[in-house]
């Protein structure tokens, strides 16, 4: 079975890319450490005119004079040579152990030695200075390279730099290797996010192993995507007929009732048109909430009075039911007592307010009145429209004020099926609040009651001033 580097997975190249790295590191450090490495051949001799010198200078000049012109002389060439007198150096400069092991073989019969050891060229003399005293000079210099971490050290920069310049290289092509096909594959997760499901990354991703599996399961969930949202709007555009069918025939069972009766009443068939007409705009509206939801500039396309909106829901309430108590309590600026003209969906705020409403009908103490409060509100530096909806029914245990706004939730004790509701009126407020850029919250209020806060973005007003 042949090797094929394309067929290996991300952790595997990987894993090679250390190994070259490493390799290659290794490699260049042998090279460069074997291309500055002094050859035994071509060493530094050992400093013959300052030792001829200094040998003319013992034989003819003190000594105090001699230890000070050895001091002038500069340290690479007097580091190698050492004056003993007295068992001690000239400088006072410790004596290599090898060397001074050699200086104690001196003596009168032998006043010369020259020895190899441990890559080093080691050369003693003894002299006789003409008062008597005897003077030993000893020589050392390296014959071989020189040891290891010295050339380490006298190559740094280099190797450093090599260093810097492979790890570098290296880790730039993994890097680009590895992120490319992220990127592509985050442009079109984004493309998705906009509703673009015809974006394909198979034949984009050019790499194989786990990039490009990665790149079919990409595709893959595109295509079921695609799929379901196509079935899904079949499904929409079927539900839409078998429900506007029935409201026609209610609308031409409408006009037909209107010739047997009087005129006395046209209100209420009036009424009846008025509620048929609001059932289709919410079919209309329910229906198209998931493709809002992809495209939510689609959703705000209405210019509303939002306090007329609320009268009329009041309106609607107190015809179903009589004797009920909703008092509007308008509490914004002087610019918005009269009308608050703001960019909406209106079939959509119409149902998130009334949906609140009838929550708070359905649960309030009759003898008291349910409040809408409309006020301005701030929260995190941003501001808003809130409408708070306050009843004076049971209220909701704090642990579940924020439970009762997913679908089809309802709780054991106030919430349930037997109220008429199934626990979807909240969840669709929820949503439209979300699709306007706003959000909704509950709180229970003292001494009992429960009040629901819908909250929009100041900024749907039309023409806005600052606050």
């Amino acid at each position: 079975m042949s090797f094929n580097l394309k067929n290996i997975g991300l952790t595997s190249r990987i894993l090679l890319s250390i190994w070259l790295t490493l390799i290659l590191i290794v490699t260049s450090i042998v090279v460069v450490l074997k291309l500055n490495t002094p050859d035994r051949h071509n060493l530094p001799m050992p400093p013959i005119q300052l030792h001829d010198d200094l040998l003319l200078k013992l034989l003819n000049e003190p000594y105090s004079s001699v230890k000070q012109w050895f001091r002038q002389q500069p340290k690479k060439d007097t580091r190698r040579l050492f004056i003993v007198k007295n068992d001690q150096d000239i400088l006072n400069r410790r004596i290599p152990d090898a060397l001074d092991a050699l200086r104690t073989r001196l003596s009168e019969q032998k006043p010369f030695i020259h020895e190899r050891r441990h890559g080093r060229a080691m050369l003693g003399r003894l002299f006789l200075l003409p008062n008597g005293n005897h003077i030993e000079v000893l020589v050392h210099t390296r014959i071989g390279p020189p040891p290891f971490h010295h050339t380490i050290l006298e190559n740094i920069a280099y190797l450093i730099t090599l260093l810097i310049a492979i790890s570098g290289i290296i880790s730039w092509l993994l890097t680009r290797y590895i992120l490319k096909p992220i990127i592509e594959l985050r442009h079109a997760t984004h493309q998705i996010v906009l509703g673009n499901f015809d974006l394909r990354l198979s034949s984009k991703i050019k790499q194989s192993g786990d990039i490009a599996l990665l790149a079919q399961d990409f595709d893959h969930m595109a295509d079921t995507l695609q799929r379901s949202l196509q079935s899904h709007k079949h499904l929409l555009h079927d539900i839409s007929h078998e429900l506007r069918s029935p409201i026609t025939r209610l609308q031409l069972a409408t006009e037909l009732a209107k010739q047997a009766f009087s005129d006395k009443d046209n209100e209420h068939f009036l009424r009846i048109d008025k509620e048929i007409e609001q059932i289709k705009d919410m079919i209309t509206t329910l229906l198209n909430l998931p493709a809002y939801e992809l495209e939510p500039h689609l959703a705000i396309q209405d210019s509303i009075d939002l306090l007329e909106l609320i009268e009329t829901i009041r309106s609607d309430l107190n015809f179903q039911q009589d004797h009920i108590k909703i008092e509007i309590n308008n509490q914004l600026p002087m610019m918005y007592q009269h009308e608050c003209i703001i960019h909406a969906n209106s079939q959509l705020l119409h149902s998130a307010i009334e949906n609140v409403l009838r929550n708070a009908l359905n649960y309030h103490d009759t003898n008291s009145a349910i409040t809408i409060n409309i006020q301005l509100l701030t929260k995190n530096a941003s501001h808003y429209l809130a409408i708070r909806i306050c009843d004076q029914g049971p209220g909701v245990r704090s642990e579940l004020l924020e439970e009762i706004f997913k679908p089809f939730y309802r709780t054991s004790a106030a919430r349930d099926r037997l109220s008429g509701g199934h626990g979807l009126g909240l969840a669709i407020s929820k949503r439209a609040l979300e699709l306007h850029g706003g959000y909704i919250e509950a709180c229970n209020q003292k001494p009992s009651g429960l009040c629901v806060t819908l909250s929009l973005p100041l900024s749907l007003t039309v023409d806005v001033n600052p606050i």
